[in-house]
């Protein structure tokens, strides 16, 4: 999912289908959200003794809700198989 472009994974999104749905939107939503972070922390290095560390823990949490999204989707097309 994460080689996809941002065109490809709207253009799902919004298919009728139903994944990639809401968990997948919002581990994407959140890895967004940790990339902004990460590149705010980087920026105030010269203003922010501690702006290394905010921005490693940041990208820490970018790496972990990225796949989130994959994993989401996965997991619901095997409960829709089931059913």
């Amino acid at each position: 999912m994460l080689d996809k472009t941002l065109q490809g994974f709207l253009e799902e999104v919004a298919a009728r289908t139903s994944a990639p749905g809401g968990g997948a939107v919002a581990a994407i939503a959140a890895a967004l959200g940790a990339a902004l972070a990460e590149m705010a922390a980087r920026f105030s290095s010269k203003h922010w003794d501690d702006a290394g560390a905010a921005a490693a823990r940041a990208r820490e949490l970018r790496e972990r809700a990225a796949p989130l999204a994959q994993a989401d989707a996965e997991a619901y097309e095997a409960v829709i198989a089931v059913r």
